[in-house]
């Protein structure tokens, strides 16, 4: 729905129209704004390991551009979630199962982005992000993965004999045979 804006009248037009308006002599009638509209929110949870925090924060400003320029037109609108802005601490629980009963298991899509390395061990996967897109792939919901191509520095690469299943095209719960398969492509 929108909503027309007044004008001001034609004594203040010339003083408004200066501070507000370009310097052609086109005199503007109204103007439209949009005041609301109906949407479906899908909230995406942004799962990375440490070692990406400006790709978390680019993801997240990438997501709030598409809400400005599609959400209306779209009937959508995009929730980003991360851990660091969403979740509370709680007393006597795993970290990673307050942040995967708070926010994981609300979230409808996930978006898993991976450098150099797979994250943190927790007692149940090989890392938080690990748990986090298992939990997604264990309930049906969507996981979409990238892989960043920046140049890696080889003194921070985490190299260990992991299960990477999720992130492994052969499937595989044995380490990768061959990392170079792993691409920045999407995998669902």
């Amino acid at each position: 729905m929108s909503r027309p804006v007044k004008i001001p009248s034609h004594r203040s037009y010339r003083s408004w129209s200066s501070r507000h308006c370009s310097s052609d002599d086109t005199a503007i009638t109204s103007i439209s704004i949009s005041v609301s509209f109906d949407s479906t929110t899908y909230r995406v949870f942004i799962a990375t390991p440490s070692d990406m925090p400006e790709e978390r924060q680019i993801a997240t400003e990438v997501i709030n551009e598409w809400n400005v320029l599609h959400a209306a037109t779209e009937g959508v609108v995009l929730l980003p979630i991360r851990w660091e802005t969403h979740v509370m601490p709680e007393t006597g629980v795993r970290p990673q199962d307050a942040i995967n009963r708070q926010l994981v298991a609300d979230c409808e899509l996930l978006l898993g982005m991976f450098w150099t390395k797979l994250g943190t061990s927790t007692d149940v996967a090989d890392s938080g992000t690990v748990e986090e897109i298992d939990q997604f792939v264990r309930t049906n919901r969507p996981a979409v993965l990238y892989f960043s191509r920046r140049p890696i520095d080889p003194t921070k690469m985490m190299i260990c004999s992991i299960s990477c299943a999720p992130l492994c095209p052969t499937g595989s719960r044995q380490p990768c045979p061959n990392r170079n398969t792993l691409t920045s492509s999407p995998t669902y």
